[in-house]
């Protein structure tokens, strides 16, 4: 059996949400080394649980996540930056217009 373009030791898969009707703001982070779950300790403006947000890693190795539903539609912006088994959160404050609240939509990062 021959698997291609499978993930590197170093990618990871993150969970914050779940659609069950309870909302959580505990992240989970796989490893695709070890194949193993462990639950990271979130410190900062750690936002309120979600579903159906967006999140896109960054030039720097961080990651952007925008709205979502809580059930209401949400528009805020928060980074996270992951160290090990320590996620940190700082809430974005934006200028000037900001678009409307939204949800299962999507976001691309480019550029540096």
């Amino acid at each position: 059996l021959e698997i291609r373009n499978t993930l590197g030791e170093r990618h990871t898969a993150t969970m914050m949400s779940s659609r069950s009707g309870m909302l959580y703001s505990v992240m989970w982070c796989a490893s695709m080394a070890s194949i193993d779950w462990t639950e990271l300790s979130s410190v900062g403006d750690v936002p309120r649980g979600r579903y159906c947000h967006t999140m896109v890693v960054v030039g720097d190795g961080s990651a952007v996540m925008v709205g979502g539903r809580d059930p209401n539609s949400l528009n805020d912006v928060y980074t996270l930056a992951v160290s090990g088994s320590m996620a940190t959160w700082v809430e974005l404050s934006s200028m000037g217009d900001i678009p409307e609240a939204r949800f299962e939509h999507t976001m691309t990062a480019f550029g540096e």
